[in-house]
């Protein structure tokens, strides 16, 4: 399968987790292993590696794809984008975008800084499933 293919269907995969959580009863360790589905399928990290921290998750993600490329000149530097942030930043602000939409969640940027290992942000997606759960 080449990498396009790849992408697109860890993306098909990853909705389907996130659909899961939606419909689900949010239950911490329900919510923690989907994130950790999630996670691993967005940031195609298929190599069985696992890590709480959401920094190093990113940055094997990052060496991953990095790896696979089958010619790396005309890259340069990837470790900044042109705003300052770092490609690992960049990295997990997209995916805490892609579940606050998903899921309907509200991560204000500061709470955001604050959830930097997945345990603390299944605590959170919990909270905020549940919480929308007793309300309907």
């Amino acid at each position: 399968m080449g990498s396009i293919e790849h992408i697109k269907r860890a993306k098909e995969r990853s909705n389907a987790v996130l659909e899961e959580l939606r419909s689900e009863p949010a239950t911490y360790e329900g919510v923690y292993e989907r994130l950790k589905e999630f996670i691993r399928l967005r940031y195609l990290i298929n190599d069985g590696f696992w890590s709480d921290d959401v920094n190093q998750l990113a940055e094997h993600s990052i060496e991953l794809r990095l790896a696979a490329l089958e010619d790396g000149g005309g890259l340069g530097d990837l470790s900044m984008n042109c705003a300052g942030a770092s490609s690992v930043e960049t990295k997990y602000a997209l995916l805490l975008i892609t579940l606050r939409k998903s899921l309907d969640l509200t991560i204000e940027p500061r709470m955001a800084a604050t959830l930097d290992t997945v345990p603390l942000l299944a605590a959170e997606v919990t909270r905020q499933l549940a919480q929308r759960a007793r309300a309907c």
